[in-house]
């Protein structure tokens, strides 16, 4: 009895609901603000020379936060070839899009250790949100990290390291 009513209602389900989802999902990746930024990279053919930095940009077009944390990353640090110029700027937009709009847990971890080498303003308080946003999805760096920041505050050696992307977690 259960069995010719449950089939029934799957079916119906997958039918009408899954469509909606579906076109959600699409509605979401069209409203990236950095669509443009990125459809402009696509469009310049000069910057483009292998297959796997089309896809690259094609996933940072359609919103990937990984994708996106690394252009970010290249932005931020130097010139790239398939980016141009760095953009501290816009490299910041791109985190913090990741962070805060995706929960993204890297490009968290990323912004802290941005606050606290004082990259947009040194803020230890903005550093210790990000930092313990991604460790509360498990990023194990942000989870140390944000336990010294609360319990010793920040030293100058301390925030040499978190620079070089290293925690001080290696000592114990």
């Amino acid at each position: 009895m259960y069995n010719s009513f449950l089939f029934p209602c799957c079916f119906l389900c997958i039918v009408f609901f899954l469509p909606y989802f579906l076109c959600e999902g699409a509605k979401e990746r069209l409203d990236f603000p950095f669509s443009d930024y990125f459809q402009s990279l696509l469009d310049d053919t000069k910057s483009i020379k292998t297959q796997a930095q089309r896809d690259f940009l094609v996933k940072c077009m359609q919103g990937d936060p990984d994708s996106i944390s690394k252009a970010a990353r290249e932005l931020i640090r130097r010139d790239g070839p398939l980016l141009g110029k760095q953009n501290v700027v816009l490299g910041l937009a791109l985190y913090r899009y990741c962070a805060d709009e995706r929960d993204h847990a890297d490009s968290q971890a990323n912004l802290g250790k941005m606050y606290l080498e004082g990259v947009p303003i040194l803020s230890p308080k903005r550093a210790l949100e990000y930092f313990q946003r991604a460790g509360e999805q498990g990023h194990h760096a942000s989870l140390y990290n944000s336990c010294h920041v609360m319990a010793n505050g920040i030293s100058e050696e301390y925030a040499a390291l978190i620079a070089q992307g290293k925690s001080m977690a290696s000592e114990f």
